[in-house]
């Protein structure tokens, strides 16, 4: 079952294949499903309350998806590019991200660049160093 995680300032904009999903559950949630079964093919049961699916993934991911999927096969996409920006967003290595997504390392570069880059770090300033600018 997921939890809601920590609220991040920027959002980052979901793509229409899960868009629903996270206006109902919200980013964090979304994310922690999508690594749990990205790319699977999952039967949709018509309703959530007590179903397998809300007992893998949580009531609020089993309402949303039942609502939208309810009764069909529903491929849950693996939304890659959404999933590096969360984890650029993170903090994460390059190779941390490569592993989580499923990628190689030079798929997350050209998933980075292709969306804008890292965000900019926050850089740790000691006192005691003089600016040298």
């Amino acid at each position: 079952m997921f939890s809601g995680g920590v609220e991040r300032s920027m959002t980052i904009s979901a793509p229409h294949t899960i868009s629903w999903l996270v206006d109902a559950v919200g980013d964090d949630v979304a994310l922690q499903f999508l690594e749990s079964c990205a790319g699977q093919r999952l039967t949709v049961p018509m309703k959530a309350d007590g179903s397998r699916l809300a007992s893998l993934y949580g009531e609020d991911v089993a309402r949303a998806i039942c609502a939208r999927h309810g009764g069909l096969h529903w491929f849950v996409p693996t939304c890659k590019s959404w999933r590096v920006a969360h984890y650029a967003r993170m903090g994460m290595t390059v190779n941390e991200m490569a592993q989580r997504a499923g990628i190689t390392f030079q798929g997350v570069h050209a998933l980075l660049k292709s969306g804008g880059g890292r965000p900019p770090r926050e850089r740790s300033v000691d006192p005691r160093q003089p600016d040298l600018f």
